[in-house]
């Protein structure tokens, strides 16, 4: 029956060997206190509400896997979505992906609404890189990138050299404080040496650009051009139609990571060290004017002779410098007169005064989830985003049962941003490192198959010094085919 709808299937697109056509279902179901626990709603992909207590969600995913041309191109479509119910019991329609991809050996073009997280980190246990995370919804984009590493096939550097590499647009919501708001993203790294002894680097860089909106009065309208384009794609300076702000600084809202790390095997433990530097303007990400600022991280897959223990992860998360609080100086000019002059610093990670929903989409922070927002639509705003957190995580083994457990201790201090979640009085209370408020998150997941079917049952909660005691659970089941 398979082989005859898969020929079936086949035989209706016309162009196309079909290989696989995967179907999924799954219902998940929340209960939680009025905040939910961090680590049931974050870096899921926005797909759990965060302002109801009772949820429950329907999901379906069907994805179709072909080839043309003897197997030499891939083509691949997936279509997924939701119905959610609160405890008021209003259905909540939402389409999670929506694309169709291309594929020639390692190369990959492919566009719509796909999930995809850019930074190295073992996602599984990670707490998310700083610069996508899965954190917030897809947004639309086309993309153009390596799916894998290329190893250089140059007999002289030995297969020890290896490249991947990337290039997005995109597309923020309408009505985004600024209308017509795109992204551009890019990634490339380099790695020497082989898959289990190496060390990479790579730069991401992001930008939000162009758009209509106002500024203190002051009206602009940048469209999209080459020459604009090419100004965001350099970090550059003036484009047409920019806000006269705009001409003294690089065109758009300017963030990214330079994404460094290593990995080395010793008597079957995989050791993974890496360091994700954030930068949040040109300045920041030309000459680290900010300090250390970003994810440390060290992973440890363990040999399958260790018992139960396969995954290790430890990361730190630190965004308090910033490249400084910015300051007013007074500086005397040649002709003796003096000028009132502001020195750049309080980057103010994810904000952006231009464009002041800052560095998400759909009311989601797109980078680490630990940097968090308040409201909805244009009045989203980034609250805390000066923080220094300790995150571990933990994946166990026993049989077919899989448990994931992660513990998160968060110190949140003043935001530089348009608003602060912990409050301050004068400026030098907000620059007073004693003054900040802590959270506390942990996290238990189990997992196990039952039949046809996987159950994943999810408990979390914590303690937070401005909200108190939080506290949640999960049951999630699902059923996977392949035809």
């Amino acid at each position: 029956m398979k082989k005859l709808f898969s020929l079936f299937l086949a035989l209706c697109s016309g162009i196309a060997f079909l290989n696989a056509l995967e179907i999924e279902i799954q219902n998940q179901s929340v209960a939680s206190s009025e905040i939910v626990p961090l680590w049931i709603e974050a870096n899921r992909y926005g797909s759990v509400l965060t302002d109801t207590t009772l949820q429950s969600h329907v999901r379906s995913r069907i994805r179709w896997d072909s080839t043309f041309f003897n197997g030499n191109l891939r083509w691949i479509t997936e279509g997924s979505g939701s119905v959610g119910f609160s405890e008021a019991f209003n259905p909540l329609v939402t389409m999670d992906t929506l694309y169709t991809a291309f594929q020639y050996g390692l190369w990959e073009f492919r566009g719509g609404w796909f999930q995809e997280t850019l930074g190295e980190v073992f996602e599984p246990l990670s707490s998310g890189s700083m610069a996508v995370s899965s954190n917030a919804r897809p947004m639309p984009r086309i993309e153009f990138r390596l799916t894998d590493w290329y190893i250089l096939p140059w007999s002289w550097t030995e297969g020890l050299i290896a490249i991947k590499g990337g290039i997005q647009h995109g597309w923020f919501e309408p009505n985004n404080y600024v209308d017509n708001v795109w992204l551009h993203a890019k990634w490339a790294y380099l790695r020497l040496g082989t898959e289990q002894q190496h060390i990479f680097g790579g730069l991401v860089h992001l930008a939000q650009w162009g758009g209509k909106g106002s500024y203190n009065g002051e009206d602009f309208d940048i469209p999209f051009t080459f020459h604009n384009w090419w100004q965001t794609f350099v970090a550059g300076g003036v484009v047409e139609g920019q806000a006269e702000i705009e001409k003294y600084n690089a065109s758009g809202n300017h963030l990214g990571i330079w994404d460094l790390g290593t990995k080395i095997t010793i008597s079957g433990f995989e050791l993974s060290a890496y360091y994700q530097h954030f930068f949040e303007d040109k300045a920041s990400l030309d000459i680290w004017s900010n300090g250390l600022d970003g994810l440390f991280g060290l992973h440890v897959k363990t040999p399958s002779e260790v018992p139960f223990l396969r995954h290790v992860l430890i990361e730190k998360v630190i965004t308090t410098d910033q490249s400084g609080p910015q300051e007013e100086i007074l500086l005397t000019n040649p002709d003796n007169t003096t000028s009132l002059v502001n020195i750049y610093g309080g980057d103010s990670y994810y904000f952006n005064y231009l464009y002041k929903t800052g560095w998400s989409y759909l009311g989601r922070i797109l980078g680490t989830p630990l940097i968090t927002g308040t409201g909805s639509g244009e009045d989203f705003r980034v609250n805390n985003n000066r923080i220094d957190a300790l995150h571990i995580g933990g994946l166990m083994e026993a049989g077919t049962v899989t448990i994931r457990a992660l513990y998160t201790y968060t110190k949140r201090f003043p935001a530089y941003s348009e608003q602060s979640l912990v409050s301050y009085t004068t400026w030098a209370e907000k620059l007073d490192y004693r003054n900040h408020k802590d959270r506390w998150d942990g996290y238990l997941g189990i997992s196990f198959p039952l039949g046809p079917l996987t159950i994943l049952g999810e408990f979390a909660g914590g303690y937070d010094q401005i909200f108190g005691w939080n506290w949640g659970s999960a049951m999630t089941v699902g059923y996977r085919t392949t035809f």
